[in-house]
């Protein structure tokens, strides 16, 4: 099963940080590979000097939900994970990145600090 899940999550996101700022994040195929036991891949599609669209495909490993006390800190673990790997591409391929459909739009919610200031 595939998963497009570089989009803004919104509300039901995880907050990690993706380019040094926090953004919404789906916890979706983390949580499916745990459910499922399965490996994690992580596809991109590059487009190459000679013309043609080369597929990359790195395994991310197993997903082991079990390997951590909390669920919700694996399925961060392993979201960080698959987003790690998605910022090398874009690092590595800049002018290939869907930079308009505003991955940061959600934002996390501010400190009870910073409410009671405002």
């Amino acid at each position: 099963m595939g998963v497009v899940s570089d989009q803004n999550a919104g509300g039901s996101g995880i907050f990690v940080d993706f380019l040094n700022r926090p953004a919404s994040t789906f916890r979706g195929p983390a949580l499916m590979a745990g459910i499922s036991g399965s490996s994690m891949l992580f596809y991109s599609a590059v487009h190459g000097d000679d013309g043609k669209v080369h597929l990359r495909i790195q395994d991310l490993g197993l997903i082991d939900l079990k390997k951590f006390d909390d669920r919700e800190e694996a399925l961060r673990h392993y979201t960080e994970l698959w987003v790690r790997a998605l910022e090398k591409d874009i690092r590595d391929f800049p002018e290939q990145y869907f930079w308009v459909h505003r991955r940061w739009k959600t934002q996390p919610p501010k400190p009870d600090s910073e409410q009671s200031a405002a």
